[in-house]
């Protein structure tokens, strides 16, 4: 793969506030690279900093294999979608998805074929002679991301574009921006503080946090063995089981120990360990609570449902487990069918996750059972 955007040891400060500490990234050449971390964690001031709009404290900016820390906005050649529609009132659609090309001194032709080539691509042809205040919201963001995408470049920003639309429209956003994205190869830097957002976008994700990268994978990466307990805190929806455990070393083993559980973890330690403790914080994705038992080795549960929480195709089931709550997502065609509150649930102990909760580094994944508590 070619690397076309890395941030090197890039800081960012005002005044006395840093925003960006010593981050580094690399975003290779044709990639859905989703920037997510909370609404004020410096993701839109990285993207100010990619775009030339404001300038790093310290550190280089490469574009293309081009040192550009020093170049101006202009001669980036970086397209961008904002969060703000930004529209311009006394301007048809046409025009508005034009200007970035007018202010370039583009030939009129030129900027026919462009506007009806990007119009056509985002399903707005029919828009074109329409002023702003006839769209919909989700017209006015396809448009602010026309105008966006219009101009010559492969590579794009785009900070949190969909921020204050609806669920339907996003839903709807999210698979236009994925097929836009694939079908022209373009390379998409892309910012929210939604999860689920995040997820059904990104080809790779970087987790931005305190001003540094905190963690960055592809999806499956950071699904099948996030590095750090805040990773695996922050995306999904319904947000991650969490209890409280210790690890023991026991016949040269890693043993997790919780209220609920003793699970054996997939990492071998030398005898001179042996009988060291260290507070951990074992983590269960509510979709790997089952109601069924998947596998002989699973842990078995049993607690009493207390709440259940119709979401349409699905529900989230709250469980208290000996005053421990767990949370289960259960699709609606695969719902066993509850008799009463007290019900068994199933764990398989490969879907646990074991950080050290004073570093919040992650320690292993359960390997197999080691005592059940029934």
């Amino acid at each position: 793969m070619t690397t076309v955007i890395e941030f090197h040891d890039i800081s960012k400060f005002y005044d006395d506030s840093c925003i960006i500490n010593g981050l580094n990234l690399k975003i290779e050449k044709s990639d859905f690279m989703v920037i997510y971390g909370s609404p004020s964690c410096g993701k839109s001031v990285l993207l100010r900093l990619l775009m030339g709009i404001e300038a790093p404290t310290t550190g280089q900016i490469f574009l293309r294999g081009k040192n550009i820390t020093n170049v101006t906005a202009g001669e980036r050649n970086i397209g961008y979608v904002p969060q703000s529609f930004a529209l311009f009132p006394n301007m048809t659609v046409y025009d508005n998805i034009g200007y970035p090309l007018k202010l370039m001194n583009t030939p009129s032709d030129k900027i026919d074929s462009s506007v009806k080539k990007i119009a056509e691509m985002l399903k707005i042809e029919d828009l074109l002679k329409k002023y702003p205040d006839k769209l919909s919201g989700g017209q006015k963001q396809r448009v602010a991301i026309a105008r966006g995408l219009i101009k010559n470049t492969k590579i794009f920003v785009l900070d949190d574009p969909l921020v204050g639309l609806d669920f339907k429209l996003r839903e709807k956003l999210i698979d236009d921006l994925s097929e836009l994205q694939e079908s022209f190869g373009f390379t998409f830097v892309y910012t929210t503080s939604e999860s689920q957002e995040a997820l059904s976008l990104a080809k790779h994700i970087a987790i931005l946090d305190q001003g540094r990268i905190m963690e960055s994978n592809d999806i499956e990466g950071l699904y099948k063995k996030p590095t750090f307990l805040k990773t695996i805190e922050i995306l999904g929806f319904p947000g991650v089981n969490k209890l409280n455990g210790q690890c023991l070393v026991r016949s040269n083993r890693l043993v997790c120990k919780t209220e609920l559980f003793e699970v054996l973890i997939n990492t071998e330690v030398g005898k001179s360990e042996q009988g060291i403790t260290d507070d951990v914080v074992v983590c269960i994705r509510p979709e790997n609570v089952y109601f069924n038992k998947l596998h002989e080795n699973n842990i078995k549960l049993n607690g009493n449902i207390f709440m259940r929480e119709d979401l349409g195709g699905e529900e989230i089931i709250y469980l208290d487990i000996k005053g421990e709550i767990l949370t289960s997502v259960l699709r609606h065609q695969d719902d066993p069918g509850f008799e009463n509150e007290r019900q068994s649930v199933f764990i398989n102990p490969s879907d646990i996750f074991i950080y050290n909760k004073k570093t919040g580094f992650l320690v292993g994944k359960g390997d197999a059972m080691f005592n059940g508590y029934n």
